[in-house]
């Protein structure tokens, strides 16, 4: 039995390492990115990657030494601390132990995020952008977790198949023959 279990936790473990390595080459390139040039063709597929999941408002956007992010602060905040959960959440799974589900006060670090966006929204207060990146970490956290969550369920469920079985179109649709 030891022997079965331990490819599934290589596996999980290569899951978890792989996407926290990811993530934090996304967050990286996000911070670094704003000292490539402007003529580079790979500064560009960045820029214009993440121009598909952030609306990159320059008033919106924190500014680094080496130049504007490529996205706004909020979404900066949500992928840093999505990051920061998955490195962490590697190192529990690939210790032998695995990922656990949030429990449902993982909500309340959805809070924040919701707050600031509320006084935004319907206040017209604005929040500073690393108030607004600061805000942003919790809620960016729990989806890390939620993403681990399921890849290492995913990791466990490609090691033991489908936890049902397969019918025959016949049962399905009602019409068993009687056998023997």
């Amino acid at each position: 039995m030891t022997h079965r279990r331990r490819p599934t936790a290589v596996r999980a473990g290569l899951w978890a390492v792989l996407t926290a390595i990811g993530a934090a080459a996304f967050v990286a390139g996000l911070v670094v990115s704003p000292a490539a040039s402007d003529s580079s063709a790979a500064a560009f597929l960045f820029d214009h990657a993440c121009s598909l999941i952030c609306h990159q408002l320059p008033q919106r956007t924190l500014t680094t030494p080496l130049g504007p992010m490529a996205v706004c602060a909020r979404c900066f905040g949500l992928y840093l601390g999505g990051a920061l959960s998955l490195i962490a959440l590697a190192v529990t799974v690939t210790g032998g132990g695995g990922v656990r589900a949030p429990s449902r006060w993982w909500l309340l670090a959805l809070l924040p995020t919701g707050v600031d966006a509320w006084l935004h929204l319907f206040l017209g207060v604005g929040t500073g952008n690393r108030l607004r990146a600061l805000v942003s970490l919790p809620a960016g956290a729990v989806l890390g977790w939620l993403l681990a969550y399921a890849l290492d369920d995913l990791a466990r469920m490609s090691r033991s198949g489908p936890s049902f079985k397969r019918r025959s179109s016949r049962a399905r649709t009602g019409t068993l023959e009687e056998s023997g």
